[in-house]
């Protein structure tokens, strides 16, 4: 059960890279994309300190085009992440990507010819309508479905179909050649990124603002992903990949005690709404999304 600890880790230093990526989006890099090509900056230079003191491997092509793939995918929902914590709460952003769990199970239907149980549905079911009770927002007495949580449901199929062609490179490759070659797919990605006019254009500026509190942000951010990746990475290899996804609910918990603390005492660093009202949707919305998160994998 090593993979459990390994995934649970991987939530909580998630959560908290979560909410300095939000402080930093927000307060200081203004630019969603600078935001990236900056981030994976710092994350190349700590990949390169362990690149010598791991065995890398030439898979066979399917495998290999399977982890570049993964990697380079999973850089365009990020950029949906980014976008996301930009105007909306963390909180309410990082619940909607445990639909990937859900995007897990179908694709494993149609890929393994694996059938649902009818608990499965019913998982599916309370999954659906947690998700729409946090993407939904009432203005002046009616519901309005917001666009950029919408695009988070999006992501996360992305983010489903990385982990996917993640499992399948895992089948046969060792961690570490796994951790190399994903990598390196993210980083074909950023490659394209920079490259786009609109990014050309902003990141002069951005690179510009970084000052050394800004960097110690950015190191705190890259690190506790950097950890994040290669726990959630063992996971992925060891355990069932269903009940990594399923375990990927904790970071939800995780995180809604750290931004109720954070707004509590420190204000300045984040501020979310904390009203009764509030509290009960996002209680009542997490909790069913934790049931069916269960649901859907009762059984497996």
């Amino acid at each position: 059960m090593a993979w459990l600890f390994f995934a649970l880790l991987a939530n909580f230093l998630y959560s908290v890279n979560n909410v300095t990526d939000q402080f930093i989006r927000r307060k200081r890099i203004k630019h969603d994309a600078s935001f990236i090509v900056i981030w994976m900056s710092f994350f190349f230079l700590l990949w390169l300190m362990v690149i010598p003191f791991i065995e890398i491997t030439m898979p066979p092509l399917p495998q290999l085009l399977a982890a570049l793939v993964s990697g380079f995918i999973l850089l365009f929902m990020v950029w949906v992440y980014v976008y996301a914590i930009s105007s909306q709460e963390v909180s309410k952003v990082i619940p909607l990507f445990s639909f990937q769990a859900v995007f897990v199970l179908i694709f494993s239907t149609i890929f393994l010819n694996e059938a649902l149980a009818p608990v499965k549905y019913a998982g599916f079911t309370l999954m659906f309508l947690a998700g729409l009770i946090i993407i939904a927002e009432r203005i002046e007495g009616s519901f309005k479905l917001n666009r950029s949580l919408l695009m988070v449901v999006g992501a996360s199929v992305i983010l489903a179909a990385s982990i996917m062609l993640l499992k399948f490179f895992y089948l046969t490759e060792t961690f570490w050649n796994g951790f190399f070659w994903f990598n390196i797919g993210g980083f074909m990605s950023v490659i394209v990124i920079a490259l786009l006019p609109d990014t050309r254009k902003n990141l002069g500026g951005s690179v510009r603002s970084l000052n050394l509190k800004l960097i110690g942000l950015l190191l705190i951010a890259v690190v506790t992903a950097f950890f994040g990746d290669l726990s959630a990475l063992f996971a992925i290899k060891s355990g069932p990949v269903s009940l990594v996804s399923v375990v990927g609910s904790t970071q939800i918990a995780f995180l809604f005690v750290m931004t109720l603390m954070l707004s509590r005492f420190f204000p300045k660093i984040l501020k979310e709404r904390a009203d009764k009202k509030t509290l009960l949707t996002k209680t009542t919305a997490i909790a069913l999304m934790v049931i069916g998160l269960f649901l859907l994998n009762r059984g497996v």
